[in-house]
């Protein structure tokens, strides 16, 4: 999963983005049609590893940003 999120960001997908979940389907979609066109492959399953991606960098980002605020509160 580190190589596709590598090759994601790449390929210029955002793992930051707080977009709402249509854009981020339009995102995942794009990018899955640039993957399909260079290399075959299937699309609906670049487009479902795009959106787990998407939400496992968003939880993430919460989790820094949680402890950011804890460690700040504890100062």
């Amino acid at each position: 999963m580190v190589i596709f999120s590598i090759f994601f960001r790449a390929c210029g997908g955002t793992t930051t983005s707080t977009s709402s979940t249509e854009q981020e389907k339009t995102e995942c979609e794009e990018f899955a049609e640039r993957v399909t066109m260079n290399s075959g492959g299937s699309k609906y399953s670049l487009i479902k590893s795009c959106e787990k991606e998407k939400e496992r960098s968003q939880w993430e980002n919460d989790y820094e940003g949680s402890l950011q605020k804890l460690k700040e509160k504890n100062r």
